[in-house]
């Protein structure tokens, strides 16, 4: 799966969304972002926000 992020649309893959969270998590830290988009795979976009994780 892939996540983007809302703000800037820095792109990441992970199998799980927990693969997901880590790998954004750097990217936030460094930049101040803190939510990123999915899709799932009903095809809808999801929003997630790691700082209430």
């Amino acid at each position: 799966m892939r996540g983007i992020c809302i703000v800037c649309e820095f792109q990441v893959r992970g199998n799980t969304l927990e693969e997901l969270d880590e790998s954004f998590r750097l990217h936030f830290e460094n930049n101040g972002h803190d939510s990123y988009f999915f899709i799932d795979k009903e095809g809808k976009k999801i929003e997630r926000d790691i700082s209430k994780l």
